[in-house]
């Protein structure tokens, strides 16, 4: 099968980030963006959605939504209760 190359800029931590995941899911670099170009023919489109934010949200300078870390930092220090292991099975049902 013959193929052709594609050359494209990323910032460095995004992709050591997205191959570290990539790596943890058994899948190359390579194996993905064919995933990602092959839902792209099947859907005809992006195999998700792009839209413009509502023009009521406030935006702080790096464009993330007025308060969204603070909701974040909500969370820091609190315990989670997390299931037991196998829980999630029996929590699900299948036809």
């Amino acid at each position: 099968m013959k193929t052709a190359a594609i050359n494209a800029r990323i910032a460095p931590e995004l992709k050591d980030d997205v191959e570290s995941i990539l790596s943890q899911l058994g899948v190359t670099t390579t194996q993905a963006i064919t995933m990602y170009f092959e839902q792209i023919r099947i859907k005809r489109g992006l195999p998700f959605s792009v839209t413009l934010p509502k023009d009521d949200v406030k935006r702080d300078a790096n464009g993330w939504p007025e308060g969204y870390f603070e909701g974040l930092r909500q969370w820091e220090g609190e315990d989670l209760v997390r299931p037991e292991q196998g829980e999630y099975e029996t929590r699900l049902a299948f036809d």
